[in-house]
């Protein structure tokens, strides 16, 4: 039987039109998973997944580093607490960001909060790095993402440009610093952030300065961060929402399994950084006084069957092993208490300015400093005895010397 031709031109038309159709709707699948990506699909998707959020009863916002970001494996706190959301019907926004810190964090949340309004905000302070974000900082101006995290944040910057920007990175001068020949071309090749090489030579004391809060000038940005947190607090009060810090530990902390790693960078290591917890204490002292949910992950961590598996190798971010038991203590300590959480729900009312009074905080750290300096300490017992007073009023007279002209824009020793 013979088909027409207008019948055959239809069935062409039919089948062009079924391929397009299939080609169109594979592409947006593609692009709603992320695996083609556009600017203006990654803006549409964002917009939607914002408003939906936002349009929930309860609604958390999540700050952070990199650490919190959405990483390319099964398990990460990420996906584990937007997981956890949607199952519960929460809203989920998270504002982490690679490079940010506790002035991106207060940033965010001064700058999404108001739109969103969340019932619960967790920070995740890294102590691996975020003190040194505020110390080693001079202009304290918040870095702003380089791609979207939330809706209302406007344009990105590309992947083109980023690449671009890590290409011109000064390998030459890194080249005899005494940086591991193997290390160096790891970092060359894309397998190690490149950026710590230039932190082992700049700032050789990092770890100390982050794990052990050793410096004055350490002391000092601590004092800063804390003033951040308490600035957030406050403006979490304003808008009624709840304020958590979760303390995710560094690698050092944990155990010795980076330290020859971290050496071959050229850093100063010893294994009294598994004896440092000063930052944790700092901060349940902030959470206690504030009273508001502190998690501290230390603890968890060291006692894991096999910690060196929490970390990965020749790298201080989480595993899917550290993601996982994180995600496990952040659920059962906060996520499913916020869960539970009765409407009246009303906390316990915090002290008012605990770390507003910077001479207090800064004598107090000062006169610890000068105690642990012996050179230092010779001369003020020296000095107390010249003036006929005890040991203890001069040292404090010292240190309020220190504290007092002090630039409060700059870091102890600038």
């Amino acid at each position: 039987m013979l088909i027409s031709k207008k019948r055959i031109r239809v069935i062409k038309t039919v089948i062009i039109g079924f391929n397009i159709l299939l080609f169109f709707i594979i592409a947006l699948i593609l692009i709603w998973f992320g695996k083609i990506r556009f600017e203006w699909s990654d803006e549409l998707i964002l917009k939607y997944k914002y408003e939906k959020n936002k349009s929930k009863l309860k609604r958390i916002l999540v700050l952070g580093d990199s650490q919190l970001e959405k990483w390319p494996m099964r398990h990460c706190l990420y996906k584990d607490m937007e997981r956890f959301c949607k199952k519960n019907d929460i809203g989920y926004v998270n504002a982490a960001h690679y490079g940010f810190g506790p002035i991106e964090y207060k940033d965010r949340l001064e700058y999404i909060a108001p739109d969103y309004k969340p019932n619960l905000i967790i920070l995740f302070y890294y102590i691996g790095n975020d003190l040194t974000d505020i110390m080693l900082r001079d202009d304290q101006v918040p870095k702003k993402p380089t791609y979207n995290v939330v809706y209302i944040e406007g344009k990105s910057e590309t992947q083109k440009k980023r690449k671009k920007r890590r290409s011109t990175f000064n390998w030459d001068y890194f080249k005899n610093k005494g940086i591991d020949s193997i290390v160096f071309e790891y970092a060359r090749h894309n397998a190690l952030n490149p950026h710590i090489l230039i932190m082992s030579i700049w700032q050789p004391d990092y770890l100390f300065d982050n794990n052990s809060v050793f410096s004055i000038d350490s002391k000092y940005a601590w004092y800063k961060i804390l003033q951040k947190f308490e600035d957030m607090l406050t403006f979490a009060e304003q808008i009624n929402s709840e304020f958590c810090i979760v303390a995710i530990p560094s690698t050092v902390q944990v155990d010795s399994s980076h330290y020859d790693f971290y050496r071959k960078i050229a850093f100063n290591v010893s294994n009294e950084l598994m004896y440092s917890n000063e930052p944790q204490k700092l901060l349940n002292d902030f959470a206690s006084a504030s009273a508001i949910k502190y998690l501290d992950l230390l603890p968890h961590f060291k006692n894991y069957s096999n910690t060196s598996e929490l970390y990965f190798e020749n790298d201080d971010h989480l595993s899917t092993a550290g993601h996982k038991l994180a995600f496990k203590l952040v659920k059962e300590e906060i996520l499913t208490w916020f869960l539970d959480k009765n409407e009246n729900y009303r906390r316990n009312e915090r002290e008012n300015n605990f770390y507003k009074n910077y001479t207090n905080w800064a004598i107090r750290y000062t006169m610890e400093g000068i105690k642990k300096d012996s050179n230092w300490f010779e001369l003020v017992k020296k000095k107390a005895e010249s003036k006929s007073i005890s040991v203890d009023s001069m040292l404090f007279l010292d240190a309020r010397y220190v504290v007092e002209n002090l630039d409060s824009t700059k870091t102890l020793h600038n």
